[in-house]
């Protein structure tokens, strides 16, 4: 169970590495590469937030490896980073997709938005006890121009029209 959950993070990491080099490489508009950078972005960021959480410190791997001997050969793709430099490169990354995501009425209906992307950064923030930080990101989802709120009741998440509903964060 373990050497699965801990491939099919490393090969979630290892696509997002991917997407971010081919869409840096791309011919995207600027504002596009962003959008699409803090989406990819943000994924990692969960990934490596709950590779933290449940083995502290983690390989930080942040690029492409350039072929098959690089993988092997150089230190960074062996060595594990203290629990704090990943929870730096979590931050970082969860940093660049607020900076850069679009609102949610902005954005397509499943799509990464700047609330995600917030909304996982308070988290962050709680794990990390960093309280005046969780509840000032936080409060910035709750106030923001009533993209998200509390459905009347329970039951209406769990009817299939409902999805995407304001109580839908991701």
């Amino acid at each position: 169970f373990v050497q699965a959950l801990w491939s099919g993070y490393y090969n979630g990491i290892a696509k997002v590495n991917n997407a971010i080099a081919s869409v840096e490489q791309s011919t995207l508009d600027d504002a596009t590469k962003k959008r699409l950078i803090g989406e990819i972005r943000f994924i990692r960021g969960y990934y490596y937030f709950n590779l933290v959480r449940w083995f502290g410190g983690v390989p930080k791997i942040l690029r492409v490896p350039k072929d098959a001997s690089d993988a092997n050969t150089d230190p960074i793709f062996q060595t594990r980073a203290t629990p704090e430099e990943i929870y730096q490169v979590i931050l970082d990354d969860l940093l660049f997709s607020v900076a850069n995501l679009p609102l949610r009425n902005q954005t397509g209906a499943g799509r990464i938005a700047k609330g995600t992307a917030q909304a996982m950064l308070a988290k962050v923030y709680m794990y990390r006890k960093e309280w005046q930080k969780a509840y000032d990101t936080i409060d910035k989802v709750i106030k923001s121009k009533n993209a998200y709120g509390l459905t009347a009741t329970t039951l209406e998440n769990f009817i299939v029209q409902n999805q995407n509903s304001t109580e839908n964060i991701w």
